[in-house]
């Protein structure tokens, strides 16, 4: 809160219609009072004239009222004049987003549509609200949760890194892109097609070679 007041003592003797054109710079609604016929013979004494604002420090966006009055003395008698007004704090500037909390996320290999992790958006402003998007189909994003998408899974043999470009938009419209790299984890699997180069092989040949076995891993 912070206040002011000024006084002004002129103590002397005065027409009314001089007072008045005095006092209304101060006061601008005195400015009718000198219009007025009667008043421009009256005789005033003042004795005092002062002045108390009032202003609040308010949250941005936020209405608060400031007030402001002028007391005045004249001939004895006091007078007061009082005006209000309701004011809207400046917003306060915005800032964009800065980045990502996590930028790497890891899943084994032929995982099928699992979550990846939390999209957590670097902001100064807490209360910001964040849109988060991507263009790679084989990535879903539900609010701030990435995944891969169902049907989709990756393969150790043939990718062990995807660079996911995201995009992060700000209720002001700011954007960032930042890159998160989903890494691949390679999984010990199952040997299979188990098979013999050949079926057949000569009789009464004790030693031969049989043929090759190859297997899948």
């Amino acid at each position: 809160m912070t206040s002011g007041r000024f006084r002004l003592n002129l103590r002397r003797l005065c027409q009314g219609r001089s007072l008045a054109r005095r006092l209304s710079v101060h006061m601008p609604w005195l400015r009718n009072v000198t219009r007025w016929r009667p008043l421009r013979c009256l005789v005033f004494v003042v004795s005092a004239c002062w002045a108390s604002f009032a202003s609040a420090a308010s949250a941005p966006d936020v209405p608060f009222t400031n007030t402001a009055s002028v007391f005045f003395e004249a001939s004895g008698t006091q007078l007061q004049r009082s005006s209000s007004a309701t004011l809207i704090g400046d917003p306060l500037p915005n800032n964009p987003p800065t980045g990502l909390v996590e930028t790497q996320f890891v899943v084994p290999e032929n995982d099928d549509g699992v979550p990846l992790g939390l999209l957590e958006v670097i902001d100064l402003d807490p209360d910001d609200v964040h849109t988060l998007t991507i263009t790679d189909p084989r990535f879903v994003i539900n609010g701030d949760n990435l995944s891969i998408a169902p049907g989709v899974s990756f393969n150790f043999e043939t990718t062990t890194l995807v660079t996911l470009p995201v995009t992060v938009t700000d209720a002001a419209g700011a954007q960032i892109v930042v890159p998160v790299d989903v890494v691949i984890l390679d999984v010990n699997e199952t040997p299979f097609n188990l098979a013999i180069g050949q079926t057949t092989v000569p009789p009464n040949t004790p030693g031969i070679p049989v043929g090759l076995l190859t297997v899948n891993d």
